[in-house]
């Protein structure tokens, strides 16, 4: 709280009239972000526009933040209630596409995870170092990853949730 009264050029106590604590004033940081991806969201009419649009925009949001992103993981769920009408929205999509409510909500999960995930890595890639050139299928690894185009990887990743998720419902 002293840092952030710091930055702002206050004193750290008067933090207090507008935020119980350090927690409610992170938490608010994530409310933050989530409220910037929400509003960043387009029209869309499948669960699949969804699931693009989501991963490209929350992507975007994150690097743009990327202090936010270990909030984001490691917060307590109170602090996504930003997120609460784009999730509903996203679940009414997949369930009007003939997924149970429970799956659906595995669904949007996996699909934050992933985008999260690989947000993460994507903004620690910098830091990696070279894999030996005598483990020739790491090297590719270290390789696919330090110069791989995040934007096509997230594509490709959302892809072939959406290619799995589609087989799934066709299968059921």
């Amino acid at each position: 709280m002293r840092a952030v009264a710091a930055d702002l050029g206050v004193e750290a106590m008067s933090l207090y009239w507008h935020v119980p604590g350090k927690d409610a004033l992170l938490d608010g940081v994530v409310e933050l972000v989530l409220r910037e991806v929400e509003g960043e969201q387009g029209p869309v009419t499948t669960w699949q526009q969804s699931f693009m649009q989501f991963g490209h925009t929350f992507r975007g949001v994150l690097r743009r933040h990327p202090a936010v992103v270990p909030l984001v993981v490691s917060r307590p769920m109170t602090a996504y209630t930003a997120a609460a009408q784009s999730a509903e929205r996203t679940l009414g999509l997949l369930g009007a596409a003939g997924f149970d409510r429970a799956t659906a909500v595995r669904v949007v999960r996996t699909m934050g995870r992933f985008v999260v995930g690989s947000t993460l890595l994507e903004l620690g890639v910098a830091d990696a170092p070279r894999a030996p050139r005598d483990e020739p299928a790491l090297a590719d690894l270290v390789d696919a990853v330090q110069t791989d185009d995040p934007a096509e990887f997230l594509t490709f990743g959302i892809e072939t949730m959406i290619a799995g998720l589609e087989e799934r419902l066709r299968r059921a």
